[in-house]
């Protein structure tokens, strides 16, 4: 079964990916721009370690459903007296 992993937290890559963008965005005229395409081609590093993450909790849901499907009641009914 597929281990559920920890939420990403934030890095230096992170921290470092803001300071750039910041610095960029200060360029007169072309800056803001400038900085809106940095981020849009050099997404933020959290937020790929984000994607990656859920696409591991996606993977574990459906192996939890898989065989939860398999689960079935009648053992419990026949043994219990309702």
């Amino acid at each position: 079964m597929a281990e559920i992993p920890d939420q990403p937290k934030r890095s230096a890559s992170d921290f470092a990916h803001g300071v750039v963008k910041a610095a960029i965005s200060g360029i007169p005229t072309v800056g803001g721009p400038a900085a809106e395409l940095l981020g849009m081609i050099f997404g933020p590093p959290l937020e790929r370690r984000r994607e990656d993450w859920l696409n591991r909790l996606a993977d574990a849901e459906g192996e939890i459903q898989d065989k939860v499907a398999d689960l079935t009641l009648e053992p419990w009914l026949e043994a219990s007296s309702f």
